[in-house]
């Protein structure tokens, strides 16, 4: 067979396509444009309630998964109406005590991490009465950072995907990689990668076609709390 110059250009920019490299972009794909996106737990409000002795403790927050919360935590302080309580000391983690005066504002935390809540109250004779907590709390706001997404060709029509990701609060819990609207690995364990057979030029065409995003390579990383975050796609 007689190669003509024709033959060999369309050859060559199909190889061309398929040696693509995937770079970063700043966004990622929108909730609605993912068609995965509706297995996702939704979080919900939160509220946890302890009494002692005309003391109650409110925390209010935002619950993510395995415990984290999503969201600043409001500790609400109440004093009960015919309560014997003249003082209430506070301390969050490692810091100074302070004594709460009501009616005041609320407590709120707003750090990423694990935190501690405790105190005690005294009598109107000043005698220390109880000591409560104390209680331990975790806030995850921060979605895990994506440093690299890339993928290696080690095959004609065959992918190696690559990903370095991790988060400093709650820590990685998965990262998906997804191609051409189809999940083709949940890794859980570091290196995260995953290897994908098919020809790029197709999956290009399609986006092309389409205007959705969810034909190229990507991937969502999830941390232990819910946070998740689109990759860079090409």
């Amino acid at each position: 067979m007689i190669n003509t110059p024709l033959k060999k250009s369309l050859v060559f920019g199909i190889i061309l396509l398929l040696s693509l490299s995937i770079e970063p972009i700043v966004s990622g794909l929108s909730v609605e444009k993912h068609v995965l996106m509706t297995t996702l737990t939704r979080s919900y409000n939160t509220e946890i309630k302890t009494e002692q002795r005309g003391l109650n403790i409110t925390f209010n927050g935002t619950m993510g998964q395995n415990g984290w919360y999503i969201s600043p935590v409001e500790i609400i302080i109440v004093f009960e109406n015919d309560s014997f309580i003249s003082h209430f000391y506070y301390h969050i983690d490692n810091g100074d005590l302070i004594e709460y005066t009501p009616p005041v504002d609320n407590v709120f935390v707003n750090e990423d991490g694990v935190h501690y809540f405790a105190g005690y109250f005294t009598d109107y004779e000043g005698n220390i009465e109880g000591s409560i907590g104390p209680f331990t709390f975790k806030i995850d706001k921060t979605s895990s950072v994506i440093t690299q997404f890339k993928p290696i060709r080690v095959g004609i029509f065959k992918w190696k995907f690559t990903a370095n990701v991790y988060d400093a609060t709650s820590g990685v819990n998965r990262i998906e990689f997804i191609i051409d609207q189809t999940l083709i690995n949940n890794d859980t364990e570091p290196p995260y990668e995953a290897f994908w057979k098919g020809l790029m030029l197709i999956v290009i065409l399609k986006f092309r076609r389409t205007g959705d995003f969810g034909y190229l390579p990507h991937i969502i990383a999830y941390d232990d709390a819910g946070n998740f975050l689109m990759s860079p796609t090409c």
